[in-house]
């Protein structure tokens, strides 16, 4: 499976490099689907090593849901220009917000409605300026800048 993720990782940059040599249309779609290759590939490769080390879950249905979930929101983040490392920071958030009490659903990485609503409530209950995004004040007060 590593093998597969880097295989496709490698592809999507050779795609970019690709993009960044040629302009107009092709060029563009070169290097928006390198992005996604690359985005998808790294997550593959991840989600090698987490299931070597059993952090994706007891079962085999649990790691099959989980590697789906990671890949598939890697490739909807490339594809809406969001990094890894946004997603990465909005889980930690997530995390966060449950352990103070917070309900944001899963920790998936996606600001969808309900992790929107439980940043809304700590940013009221905490006297911050209520915007239900991660703004730099959030991110400070949760510990995560």
């Amino acid at each position: 499976v590593e093998m597969s993720g880097t295989m496709t990782r490698k592809t999507g940059e050779v795609m970019e490099d690709y993009s960044e040599q040629h302009e107009g249309f092709l060029g563009k779609m070169t290097g928006f689907g390198g992005r996604i290759n690359k985005a998808v590939g790294s997550s593959v490769e991840d989600v090698a090593r987490k299931g070597e080390s059993g952090e994706l879950g007891e079962t085999k249905t649990e790691q099959f849901t989980e590697a789906n979930k990671t890949v598939l929101n890697s490739a909807v983040d490339a594809a809406n220009g969001k990094t890894s490392n946004e997603t990465e920071m909005i889980i930690q958030a997530q995390k966060r917000l449950k352990e103070l009490g917070y309900d944001p659903g899963p920790a998936d990485g996606i600001l969808g409605n309900k992790t929107r609503r439980a940043i809304a409530k700590y940013q009221q209950t905490n006297r911050l300026k209520v915007t239900k995004s991660l703004d730099e004040d959030t991110l400070i007060s949760l510990g995560i800048k």
